[in-house]
């Protein structure tokens, strides 16, 4: 194969790369005192007012399952949303209390 066509193909994936440019980072905040993280997606290009999409886990799972099984942060570069993918204590979720509504 020659070189030109090495460079061709080199150029190929690097774009193909890039069409999935996004940003994913973990975040602490401080909710009522303890401290809570989020698995956070953000495409490298956000028009003003784009929309946020919050994701819960189930029971006995946590951020990176959820997201390794949703594959919705695959979107988010063209559909322009960001996407948080909460983290419940202990891999579940207070649904009679307002800690978890608190975050």
């Amino acid at each position: 194969m020659s070189y030109s066509r090495y460079s061709s193909i080199l150029v190929v994936l690097l774009l193909a790369v890039q069409a999935w440019a996004y940003k994913q980072e973990s975040i602490n905040i401080n909710v009522n005192g303890k401290s809570r993280n989020m698995v956070v997606f953000t495409p490298n290009e956000l028009p003003a007012k784009s929309p946020l999409f919050i994701v819960t886990h189930g029971m006995n799972q946590d951020p990176e399952y959820q997201y390794g099984a949703d594959r919705m942060y695959e979107l988010i570069d063209t559909a322009k949303f960001v996407i948080a993918y909460l983290r419940g204590i202990d891999k579940t979720w207070d649904t009679g209390g307002t800690r978890d509504r608190d975050f």
